[in-house]
């Protein structure tokens, strides 16, 4: 019979601190993962859809670490689903932040208001669809495969050879995460959204395992991670303008909208667009500091990674 998650124990062996680092991180990140797939099931709000996958995809990352010295399939089944979960919100996601961007333009371009218009009715049909899909969400078989692999790893790092194994695995998955967002930073072309898009969740991929093990690596503060979250905000902005111009772009075509009524919508957002990238290319060093007890000297010099015009 399998336990509740609350009566699951820990090892006896209190100086553990891989099992309380890693159990710590799935049963902290599952029930985040779950609040907020009710809060969602009650209302989609922008912030409640936001929250749901970001503690999904953190939920993921601990998953990712787990296998690195566990495999299993559940974890692989469990992985699965809530990648299905993300695509569902996928797109509601960026509909919610594009009409709160276009809100907060509508007093100097009104000329937006018809688009807004449309973004309002696209969420709704959304929400409606989402709304049928999570009240068929079960969460119990996912919750018993949490408690078991839980157990399993009772038994796996109950030994010190396998703590000290198990911490040079995950902490070396969190490496091969930064090597990984150093390599597509040195290949960022501003001119490429691919490449930004690329850089945006591999980073994202080495801060949840960061945030995971903080107790495991060296010099993860408090104000690390809280500029670890600029950073990516940074990426994430220039992700969000570049969709919000293309739907616009989209809008106009399939619209027919005369190419002089939105230009000066355009030409805001592409000076918006070059100024967000130039900010963060100005900044992007920035990510050899979060690694390691001291700053990495190894820095970018390239054309690269000089200014962009607006012309671009």
């Amino acid at each position: 019979m399998i336990q509740p998650l609350e009566k699951v124990t820990p090892p006896a062996d209190s100086s553990n601190k891989l099992h309380k680092v890693i159990v710590g991180s799935l049963v902290q990140r599952w029930r985040k993962h779950l609040a907020e797939l009710k809060r969602c099931q009650k209302k989609c709000s922008e912030k409640a859809v936001h929250d749901l996958r970001v503690a999904t995809r953190r939920l993921i990352s601990t998953l990712d670490l787990i296998k690195t010295i566990h495999s299993d399939a559940r974890l692989t089944k469990m992985r699965r689903e809530l990648r299905k979960r993300l695509k569902m919100f996928g797109e509601l996601r960026d509909v919610q932040v594009q009409a709160l961007y276009v809100k907060k333009m509508l007093e100097p371009f009104p000329e937006l208001n018809t688009f807004l218009t449309v973004l309002l009715l696209r969420e709704q049909h959304l929400l409606d669809q989402i709304d049928k899909k999570l009240q068929k969400v079960q969460t119990g078989s996912m919750e018993k495969n949490v408690v078991e692999t839980n157990n399993q790893l009772n038994i796996l790092l109950s030994s010190s050879a396998m703590q000290s194994a198990g911490s040079a695995a995950v902490t070396g998955a969190a490496g091969a995460a930064f090597t990984r967002t150093v390599d597509l930073l040195h290949n960022v072309d501003p001119t490429d959204a691919k490449s930004i898009h690329k850089l945006r969740v591999a980073f994202k991929k080495f801060r949840y395992m960061v945030e995971a093990l903080q107790q495991l690596l060296v010099g993860v503060t408090e104000k690390r991670l809280k500029a670890m979250h600029a950073y990516q905000t940074r990426l994430g902005d220039i992700q969000d303008i570049e969709v919000l111009t293309l739907n616009i772009n989209g809008y106009a075509k399939r619209k027919k909208v005369p190419a002089a009524s939105l230009e000066r919508v355009q030409q805001e957002l592409a000076r918006r667009h070059t100024e967000l990238i130039n900010t963060f290319m100005n900044s992007a060093d920035e990510l050899f500091t979060f690694w390691g007890e001291e700053p990495a000297q190894l820095r970018i010099h390239s054309r690269k990674s000089e200014p962009l015009n607006e012309s671009v």
